[in-house]
């Protein structure tokens, strides 16, 4: 049973309101991003290790996105976090 779903819901609806996707489909695409996110942090974590700080920072994920993700997906990952970053900043 999938039950965190409603964000990739929301998300097709905002960019795409006509269309729809069946309860299997979010719940795949849902494991998709959970799995994608673990393996970020991980890598993350290993980049922040080796440049032996114990925090974790924008850096460390952008050069974790860099070396897992194929070129224009790593460069709209890095585009798309830095202005969700600078979005987040200028809230607070």
């Amino acid at each position: 049973m999938c039950f965190r779903r409603r964000y990739i819901g929301k998300i097709l609806k905002s960019k795409h309101p006509e269309l729809g996707i069946s309860r299997n489909a979010l719940c795949m695409a849902n494991g998709i991003a959970e799995e994608l996110a673990s393996r970020l942090v991980a890598g993350s974590s290993r980049v922040a290790k080796s440049a032996k700080k114990s925090t974790l920072s924008s850096r460390h994920v952008q050069a974790a996105a860099r070396v897992m993700l194929p070129f224009e997906l790593s460069k709209a990952a890095v585009s798309n976090g830095t202005a969700a970053v600078v979005k987040f900043a200028s809230v607070e």
